[in-house]
């Protein structure tokens, strides 16, 4: 009777073990498939406003709708992005802390300083492109230059260097001035600012001489006047500046760039979050709406087929640009 009572016991611990791990496995799965049960912070490396910062607005609204949960836009400005980018990748990777990565961030920060607190691609785990514009090149009406070929000339017989603002070392508001300063061979001076919206009042004012701004900055001054654009650095004229020239056929090959704009979740984010997160913004960048939003601030929608094809994109774009930086002679931080 003891041996009977005690094999009963052992089946009764055992089928009772069976019953916590078979309802275990569901759970843990029910627990994946919930995923985003709370609202999602995307962290943007401008200040509200520039051209990063106003892209990712839109595509958190989309996403939001998608993905059923409120997305919250926390603006990290300063340092070239590093703030922000050093923010995301020490987050936890539970897919609820993103980074709106840009090409300074994910690109030209590796080439330009010694050290920085987070790997462009070792310390995140890439989702996908949103966008790219193009910048373009503005100055105050006063300085009395109507392209780009009488600025440098003007910057040549000046006294003192023209200056050029940027949104700090590292942005391609930056770079785009030095790749001018070396390729024309002229002597220029970068100033830069933390703010965006303070470089486009300065340069109005006639306190800065010139500034490579995205057009979504700098669209409505140039529109009204406050601003005079001299080239645009993509391939083809904006159709929001149909009038102003590429830096192409202005006869200034070096100045063909366009900015773009990603999602990165920190490494060790799961792959499951990591591929719902890149079919809600692959489903957001379809929407008729969404192109003609993005359309209607010199934006263009780009995006990836898969997280690895983003990935293998990003390689081959921080291996080509820092060879291009390196061309330009900036020294690293």
């Amino acid at each position: 009777m003891k041996i009977f009572r005690s094999l009963s016991l052992k089946y009764v611990l055992a089928a009772g073990a069976a019953a916590v791990l078979s309802a275990t496995v569901p759970m843990t799965a029910a627990f994946a498939d919930q995923y985003p049960s709370r609202s999602i912070k995307i962290v943007v490396p401008v200040s509200p406003g520039g051209g990063s910062d106003v892209t990712t607005r839109r595509v958190a609204d989309a996403m939001s709708k998608i993905l059923g949960q409120s997305i919250v836009i926390d603006n990290r400005a300063g340092a070239a992005g590093i703030i922000a980018s050093e923010l995301v990748a020490k987050a936890p990777p539970d897919g609820y802390t993103l980074l709106a990565g840009t090409r300074t961030t994910a690109t030209f920060n590796i080439a330009l300083y010694k050290t920085l607190p987070y790997h462009p691609i070792d310390s995140y785990v890439p989702i996908g492109r949103m966008n790219s514009f193009p910048n373009v090149l503005v100055v105050s009406p006063s300085l009395g230059v109507n392209s780009i070929k009488e600025l440098v000339e003007l910057a040549k017989r000046s006294p003192k260097p023209l200056s050029f603002a940027s949104g700090g070392t590292g942005t391609s508001t930056h770079l785009m001035g030095e790749i001018l300063k070396s390729s024309a061979k002229v002597d220029l001076l970068h100033v830069p600012y933390k703010d965006s919206s303070a470089f486009i009042t300065d340069t109005m004012a006639g306190r800065i001489d010139m500034v490579f701004a995205n057009i979504p900055q700098a669209l409505p001054q140039v529109q009204s006047g406050r601003l005079k654009a001299l080239a645009v650095t993509s391939t083809e004229r904006s159709p929001l500046l149909p009038g102003v020239p590429t830096a192409l056929e202005a006869g200034f090959n070096d100045l063909n760039f366009s900015n773009w704009v990603a999602l990165f979740a920190p490494k060790g984010t799961s792959a499951d979050a990591v591929a719902t997160l890149h079919r809600a913004l692959q489903k957001a960048m379809e929407l008729p709406e969404m192109r003609q939003a993005l359309l209607t601030v010199g934006s263009y929608v780009e995006t990836d087929s898969s997280p690895a094809e983003f990935a293998k994109f990003l390689k081959t774009d921080v291996d080509q640009w820092s060879s291009v930086i390196r061309a330009t002679g900036v020294p690293p931080q």
